[in-house]
């Protein structure tokens, strides 16, 4: 009894740490996006206003 219960209580808590995993890569892709779309903006800005004093 005891040891179908750790099996599923490990299997459970694996799952649960896969399902995290999952979350925690995609919101690094979102951040990793965030960053690049940022620098592609600032070096948009950058480049308007060096023309516009040029």
């Amino acid at each position: 009894m005891l040891d179908s219960d750790y099996a599923r209580s490990t299997a459970w808590r694996e799952e649960a740490q896969r399902w995290m995993d999952e979350q925690l890569r995609r919101e690094g892709e979102w951040v990793f996006r965030g960053v690049i779309v940022g620098i592609v903006v600032l070096a948009t800005c950058i480049a308007l206003a060096a023309a516009t004093l040029w």
